[in-house]
């Protein structure tokens, strides 16, 4: 593994620096303000590392069972026809229903890594690979699943 993209020092000016623009509803751009005091930083990169490492709103355990069944219930109704997953509408209706906030990262990696995990197991009859069934085009997903293949996916989920 390489050297750390984020050192501790940029991890508490973000930290800080997110603690005193949150209080502060009306400022927009809060990462641009960040990215102005660590310019080897894009505003893109402290948003990434803010949203799914340094918020201590955050819960780091892995997601429950009922979780789980939640997030591929949640996609099997919630999925647009153009097959793009909305997850920060997911990740807000996680924290609605549990009351733990998590991150974008944890969510996805739950869902593609099943999905994955899911063909492997079925020799890849009936469920797509998690390359065939959600082929990226600039992060957004270009071939939904149809009805058929989420629910094939949802019921070997819950066996």
């Amino acid at each position: 593994m390489g050297v750390p993209l984020f050192d501790k020092e940029s991890d508490e000016i973000i930290s800080d620096s997110m603690n005193v623009l949150d209080k502060s509803k009306n400022i927009r751009k809060k990462y641009k303000i960040i990215h102005e005091m660590l310019p080897q930083y894009t505003s893109r990169q402290i948003r990434q590392r803010y949203l799914n490492h340094l918020n201590k709103r955050l819960c780091m355990n892995p997601l429950g069972n009922e979780e789980k069944a939640f997030v591929i219930r949640w996609i099997t109704t919630n999925q647009k026809q153009n097959g793009i997953i909305h997850w920060k509408i997911l990740i807000l209706d996680l924290k609605a229903k549990f009351g733990l906030l998590r991150s974008e990262n944890t969510v996805k990696n739950f869902f593609y890594s099943r999905m994955k995990q899911l063909s492997r197991s079925r020799g890849n009859q009936n469920v797509p690979s998690a390359q065939t069934a959600v082929p990226f085009n600039n992060n957004v997903l270009t071939h939904p699943l149809n009805l058929l293949q989420w629910s094939l996916i949802f019921n070997l989920f819950l066996k």
